[in-house]
């Protein structure tokens, strides 16, 4: 666990957009282009942090691996870094609203969003995966809030963070011990049900209660005998490209998760 030094922004709730699970290392160019376009969709432009693989101190130029918005008091010129929810180090920052890049290994990349949750427009998802599948070819990706104190960007790698709830905190370390120990996306494993998910051809296929589990979600839209129709098990949105966007509502997400537990789909154990 980190300790978290208090900043005046901590309990600002978050929206966190991630995908993982994609092979292709774009050219500094092409991450600069994909980061610009989801900034001008949130209508939102970074304006400290060029973070990039193996910059630091003495390397300043860019790689645009994550860029982030920091509001601050006075004018600073040094660079600042975004890691878990020890956002920034250096500077009189008072507020971040936005982190967009590229960050992990090469072998577990992921393409995050991270955008305040408290908007005056709605954001359009839609449009950011649109975004997002003209550049990367990603297994998986989920949507989630957290608070600044709780670390967005330490959930994605199933970190357990000082300022999480002792639940996301439980959940994020599980998910690290199966992933990182031999369960994948490109298997059909599902981090765990979250009210909005990107899935591939894999997850749409696998066997959930003896059928298939595209079959088993889109089971609760069909027509017919009222009393026998299982309950809704979200909207399962089928994409072009193969893939799916399936959205749930909370009460959809509650008493769909226990049966995906059941069956041995999530990267959870509870």
């Amino acid at each position: 666990m980190s300790i978290l030094r208090e900043l005046p922004f901590l309990e600002t709730e978050t929206t966190t957009m991630v995908f993982y699970g994609f092979e292709k290392r774009l050219p500094p160019t092409k991450v600069k282009e994909l980061i610009a376009n989801v900034c001008s969709l949130l209508d939102e432009v970074p304006t400290h942090a060029n973070i990039g693989f193996g910059e630091g101190h003495r390397d300043r130029g860019p790689k645009f691996g994550m860029l982030d918005k920091a509001l601050s008091k006075n004018e600073f010129d040094n660079y600042s870094y975004f890691k878990g929810v020890r956002y920034f180090e250096q500077g009189d920052v008072h507020d971040c609203s936005l982190a967009v890049g590229i960050a992990g290994s090469s072998e577990r990349q992921t393409f995050e969003i991270h955008f305040r949750r408290e908007r005056k427009e709605p954001v359009d998802k839609g449009a950011l995966l649109k975004e997002v599948l003209r550049h990367l070819q990603p297994e998986y990706g989920i949507l989630y809030h957290l608070t600044v104190r709780e670390g967005p960007r330490w959930f994605i790698t199933g970190i357990w963070s000082s300022g999480m709830r002792d639940e996301v905190g439980t959940l994020s370390s599980e998910f690290r011990n199966e992933y990182f120990f031999g369960k994948k996306f490109a298997d059909g494993y599902f981090r765990d049900t979250f009210a909005w998910n990107y899935l591939s051809p894999a997850h749409l296929n696998r066997t959930i209660e003896g059928v298939r589990f595209q079959d088993w979600v889109q089971a609760g839209k069909k027509k017919g005998d009222w009393f026998n129709r299982p309950k809704p098990r979200g909207n399962l949105e089928i994409l072009g490209n193969g893939y799916a966007v399936w959205e749930l509502t909370l009460q959809e997400v509650s008493e769909v998760r226990p049966k995906m537990l059941a069956a041995g789909l999530l990267m959870v154990r509870h």
